[in-house]
């Protein structure tokens, strides 16, 4: 029994030693385990970052008709899902491109800003795209490529009245800016989505009347 006795003697003050230790400083190792479930907890709460895809953006405000650089444009990563349909993911894709529109800094470049080969893409059956020179600059103000506008002739010679030749016609592009110093008496092209019908008007037309634009509050009403 003393042989017993002294085997086990030896553990016992240093049992004793951890017990004391763990009841004297229980509070404060209770405290770091709660504080370090809170920060896991928490950090299983957090959302996960969006997924985000590389769009090009216009790198400062661009005019109708530029032909695009490399220093026009950047590459930004945005969220996935705000990504616009068709949009250029790379600089190479669309530096070199003609732009159809006025484009605002940090506004994605898509394929219905840039002036390509299949423009009547989306566009109603039967549409079918007429250039008309509108000679009274000053009516293209706020007009935009996406715009819609009813055009009107006048006769020069003033043996007819005006009327429109044209109503709801979409802009397709604009390619001289109504204020570029290109436009001049003779004024500025624009580029518009009509049926074949009133295309063939307008190209008659423009031998002998001034075509003008009036935008309405209600022009585009029956595409919406």
């Amino acid at each position: 029994m003393k042989a017993s006795s002294s085997n086990h003697g030896p553990l016992r003050p240093a049992s004793r030693a951890v017990r004391r230790f763990v009841l004297a400083y229980r509070r404060m190792v209770a405290g770091a385990l709660a504080a370090l479930a809170v920060v896991v907890g928490i950090s299983a709460l957090e959302p996960a970052d969006p997924a985000t895809s590389a769009v090009v953006v216009a790198a400062h405000d661009l005019s109708s008709g530029t032909d695009l650089s490399d220093d026009d444009l950047e590459v930004r990563h945005v969220p996935s899902e705000a990504v616009a349909s068709n949009a250029y993911t790379a600089v190479d894709d669309v530096a070199g491109e003609s732009l159809s529109g006025p484009v605002r800094r940090g506004e994605a470049i898509t394929d219905m800003r840039v002036i390509g080969t299949d423009l009547l893409a989306g566009y109603p059956p039967g549409s079918t795209l007429a250039t008309v020179r509108i000679a009274d600059t000053h009516s293209l103000w706020g007009v935009e490529a996406g715009t819609y506008i009813d055009v009107v002739g006048v006769d020069v010679d003033g043996n007819r009245s005006g009327k429109i030749l044209a109503d709801d016609a979409q802009v397709v592009a604009i390619p001289e800016s109504a204020d570029d110093s290109r436009a001049g008496s003779s004024g500025v092209s624009v580029v518009v989505c009509v049926p074949e019908d009133a295309a063939v008007g307008l190209a008659e037309a423009a031998t002998r009347m001034q075509l003008g634009v009036i935008v309405s509050a209600d022009a585009g009403d029956s595409h919406r």
